[in-house]
């Protein structure tokens, strides 16, 4: 099993880093890409999806095996704020985000699980089958 290291960077990007000899895996792809600084990082509680939230405030997901971008959530912060810890609910049906500001202000917001943007075309022609 390869042994990768996930980072996210601070042009919006998350990147897959092969370990085991040294070099970047893959760049994971998305389609509504927001050129925040991504400031966590974290899976599942059952290991299947990558989740990432920005300094925007944006919160996006990718499958695990396949690495295919699921789609994104927005946690409405305001103005300085930014997202400091996410974990899943208790449930499973939203994602507890711990937002905070430079003064030290933080409150936790509850994001359903419902990514308020459609498939891309090539992910709904996958699922079609066409």
């Amino acid at each position: 099993r390869p042994r990768r290291l996930i980072v996210g960077y601070r042009d919006g990007v998350v990147r897959l880093w092969d370990l085991k000899h040294a070099r970047l895996d893959r760049v994971l792809p998305e389609y509504d890409r927001s050129d925040a600084e991504v400031e966590v990082l974290m899976f599942s509680d059952d290991d299947r999806t990558l989740v990432a939230g920005d300094i925007g405030g944006r919160i996006r997901f990718w499958n695990k095996a396949t690495w295919d971008y699921c789609g994104s959530l927005n946690c409405f912060t305001g103005e300085d704020e930014r997202i400091q810890a996410m974990s899943l609910s208790p449930r499973g049906d939203a994602i507890e985000v711990l937002v905070g500001n430079r003064l030290g202000a933080r409150r936790l917001e509850m994001i359903p699980l419902t990514p308020n943007e459609p498939a891309p075309p090539s992910a709904r022609a996958r699922e079609s089958g066409t």
